[in-house]
């Protein structure tokens, strides 16, 4: 398999970029083009060329690779550079390196993916690809694993810098080898386990533009998945496997292998059966005190906790919304698991917990419970309002409101308003001590305690036609009070948008803040929910969801919000899944009101993103052993203020040259120019004028956005500054 592999990674494209020649440091280091640098701490070390032979360093292929090891530094954090020569990158451009790291468990080393396209030298000019804790970047942190980055479509066409950059004080370091920049590979899609019969089990999916290769990984459920296993090549569609174990639940990933080089990201895990089996349970308290105890009562729910299986880095587990976790399907026989907790920030440094356990078909089930010390207290009171069936004209539609504390002290005299527009819905009632006047519903909540929360179903008729017609969108205006001055007030108000549609399919994804937000909302969280429905003949015993998170959401942000019902939460780094199990969902027929769940999730866009970006979110849920129900893809868009781009304007307004050095001319075609101005990629304004031609000598070298509004609307252009 690797020979065919590498003749893969080895391919030349031969359209109109060329895959960039694969960088194994095998000749003088630095390589012709390539600088190494720093920030000015911790002098003591350096990116260098691994000694030839030597059995700590070794490389992932060829004889030498790139490395920098971690140093402990008196004052601030050491940040090593490693740059490359300058790259044309080709459509959907790609990143692919080979990582490894010195240690296992986590150190507290940052890996950062970096790009710029002006001065390398110049370190603030570089915007934030993607960042890796040591346990995300190598989940076996002393194996290689691939690790793909994708360079966002703003760069297609222009002359960049990668850097990979360590970030460390006393942490473990890094070795790099076989750095190349490819044209896109895409992931197969909607991959699926089709059938098991016996000791067989077939795998389809649906196969990415132009490719017909695929690799295959299949290992038993509860196996941590590092992506270095021996895989199968399969080049048909379905592929079976055979000769596995009768009975036994298998996860299988799956990638594209590309015809003009390279490959894509891993799709998966997808399972063969719910996973069920040995598990490993606990409650996750915290000492609210400070008598270093942890009372029963005092739950942190949805705390992030990183799983290590016998020295593998496995997944991320959340704690629900009573503070439990559940680790299913672990191996028969011992193991050691270590459990580290990340909670809020507020926190202290939290140790981990080191659990060794014996499945020996006896015991099925062990308990470790975790204490977290005492935080810092965080007054945050945080409120959202889940739409949990859609709103149809002439129905009654249904919400779910939670409003929690979000902090580590109490809140006192808590109300919450739900404010919606009173000439598109009736009231009909609403849960706890509730009262509605008007168009605006009041919740009088009192005391809630830390990291409480507390919901409430809100019940409104949409008023039938012509009030309300299909595709128009509705806004709930929500806020939250108490009586102490919070820490975080900008989620004290919520606003959650909702379209109305006339025919609907039960199991669907929304996203709450709607199709478009400003490029200052981007900043701020993505809230989504997915709703499912059993419509089936009979009750659904477990159900699963799964949902993959893209590139331009940063997967470390996400944090679990509601549920209809209980269940976990596992996150391999943007792949979710959510398990209802045991939730004996009834189905339609014989229960309508009771056939209904969701989940409700928030989480941040990434840093680097930019006007024109656009967020996709589907899901597949699986009601037992039935095929999936794929959604809908909820879609939300980034957009300039003022609206109204169409191709046609696009087409007759022109900016030159680009790249530019000094001055940059606009090209209405006739039209009445009213503004040029030049944002740079995070938003701010850097220049503006009114005249055909504008002097932008005075900007740094980069990425810039050119936005020319004219009598007929406005049109957004990608500028390379040199």
């Amino acid at each position: 398999m690797k020979e065919k592999l590498l003749g893969f990674l080895l391919l030349v494209f031969t359209g109109a970029y060329a895959q960039i020649p694969i960088e194994g440091f095998e000749q003088a280091f630095p390589p012709a083009g390539w600088t190494i640098t720093d920030n000015g701490i911790g002098a003591g070390e350096s990116w260098s060329q691994i000694p030839l032979g030597s059995p700590a360093l070794p490389p992932y292929a060829g004889n030498y690779a790139a490395y920098i090891l971690g140093e402990d530094v008196p004052t601030g954090t050491a940040e090593d550079w490693l740059i490359s020569p300058a790259i044309m990158v080709p459509p959907n451009g790609t990143i692919s390196f080979y990582s490894r790291l010195f240690q296992n468990n986590n150190q507290g080393s940052l890996y950062r993916m970096m790009i710029t396209v002006g001065d390398p030298q110049d370190l603030s000019a570089y915007t934030l690809l993607q960042q890796w804790t040591e346990t995300e970047i190598n989940p076996s942190q002393t194996t290689y694993t691939q690790k793909i980055v994708s360079i966002p479509s703003v760069y297609t066409g222009a002359q960049v810098h990668i850097a990979f950059v360590l970030v460390t004080d006393d942490g473990d370091g890094w070795l790099v080898d076989e750095v190349s920049v490819t044209e896109g590979c895409v992931q197969p899609l909607n991959v699926m386990i089709s059938e098991v019969t016996g000791t067989e089990l077939t795998v389809s999916w649906e196969d990415a533009p132009g490719v017909s290769d695929y690799e295959i990984i299949i290992l038993p459920a509860g196996v941590p998945f590092t992506g270095n296993e021996q895989g199968v090549i399969a080049t048909s569609n379905p592929y079976i496997f055979t000769g596995l174990t009768e009975d036994s639940v298998y996860q299988v990933y799956i990638r594209s292998l590309c015809p003009q080089g390279g490959v894509s990201e891993w799709a998966g895990p997808v399972y063969s059966g719910i996973l069920t089996g040995n598990t490993l349970t606990g409650t996750v308290t915290f000492d609210a005190d400070g008598d270093g105890d942890c009372d029963e009562g005092d739950i942190v729910p949805f705390v992030p906790i990183a799983v290590n299986i016998d020295g593998l880095f496995a997944y991320y587990t959340y704690t629900d919304m009573n503070g439990e976790y559940t680790l299913y399907n672990i191996e028969d026989g011992e193991s050691t698991i270590i459990l580290q907790p990340e909670p809020q920030s507020f926190f202290p440094t939290v140790e981990a917990v080191t659990v060794s356990v014996n499945f020996d078909g006896s015991v099925t089930e062990e308990t470790a419970d975790i204490c977290l010390p005492q935080p810092e207290s965080i007054i945050d009171a945080a409120i959202t309002l889940t739409p949990v069936i859609a709103a149809r004209p002439g129905f009654q539609a249904y919400y779910n409101l939670t409003v929690r504390n979000n902090g580590s002290m109490p809140l006192s005299n808590v109300t919450a308003t739900v404010t919606f527009d009173d000439n598109r819905f009736d009231y009909t009632l609403s849960e706890g001590n509730s009262a509605a006047t008007g168009n605006t519903i009041t919740f009088t909540i009192g005391d809630l305690n830390a990291f409480a929360a507390e919901h409430y179903m809100i019940d409104l008729y949409t008023l039938a036609p012509p009030v309300n017609v299909g595709g128009e969108v509705v806004s709930f205006n929500l806020e939250v009070m108490h009586d102490e001055t919070d820490d975080n007030p900008d989620d004290n108000t919520a606003v959650t948008q909702q379209t109305i549609i006339n025919s609907w399919d039960p199991n669907d994804i929304i996203v709450h803040e709607g199709p478009e937000i400003l490029l200052e909302q981007a900043d701020d969280y993505l809230t989504y929910t997915i709703r499912f429905q059993n419509t089936g003949t009979a009750s659904a015993i477990n159900v699963r969801l799964e949902n993959e998170l893209e590139e331009k959401l940063d997967w470390d942000t996400f944090q679990p919000i509601a549920a209809s019902h209980d269940y976990t939460v596992n996150r391999e780094e943007g792949d979710l899944e959510f398990l209802f199990n045991d939730i004996n969902l009834p189905d339609d027929e014989s229960d309508e009101p009771g056939s209904h769940g969701f989940v409700t999730y928030r989480i941040k866009p990434q840093s680097t993103v930019v006007l024109g970006d656009i967020f996709y979110n589907g899901a597949g849920i699986f009601f037992d052993f039935n095929e999936p129900v794929i959604t809908n893809t909820a879609e939300t868009e980034i957009v300039a203020e003022t609206s109204g781009l169409t191709d046609a304007l696009q087409n007759k307004i022109s900016v030159y040259p680009n790249p530019v050095v000094n001055y940059l001319n606009i090209n209405t075609d006739g039209s009445k120019l009213h503004t040029i101005t030049i944002y740079d990629l995070n938003g701010r304004k850097c220049l503006t004028g009114s005249g055909e031609k504008i002097d932008v000598s005075s900007l740094r070298a980069g990425l810039y956005l050119a936005e020319v509004t004219t009598q007929n609307g406005t049109s957004v252009f990608k500028l390379v500054k040199q």
